[in-house]
């Protein structure tokens, strides 16, 4: 059996700097390449992961926006879990008499 490895990236896997630094891109390009089952779990936006990953490839899938997916690197949702639409719409209305404008 092989042992699927998973980092959070801001604050773990990144730098203070927000960005993967030189030997840590060096050490997980080595460990992926000899068959380490790697990926990443993250809030960002798989654009926005794929910028601070700089071009690792990673062949399984990632984890983003808090979990919400799990997306191929090439985009392609694999799972997805949304708000049922009740919530979605106290949420909404909860904050619009709030003044804020969400994103649900």
């Amino acid at each position: 059996m092989r042992t699927l490895y998973v980092s959070d990236l801001d604050g773990t896997l990144l730098g203070r700097d927000g960005k993967l630094s030189a030997y840590t891109a060096r050490t997980l390009q080595a460990l992926t390449r000899r068959g380490m089952c790697f990926s990443y779990a993250t809030a960002r936006s798989l654009s926005s992961a794929q910028k601070v990953m700089g071009g690792i490839a990673l062949p399984g899938p990632v984890i983003v926006y808090n979990g919400t997916f799990i997306r191929r690197t090439d985009g392609e949702i694999l799972e997805a879990r949304y708000f049922e639409a009740d919530t979605a719409a106290f949420l909404r209305g909860t904050m619009a008499a709030m003044g804020l404008s969400p994103v649900v």
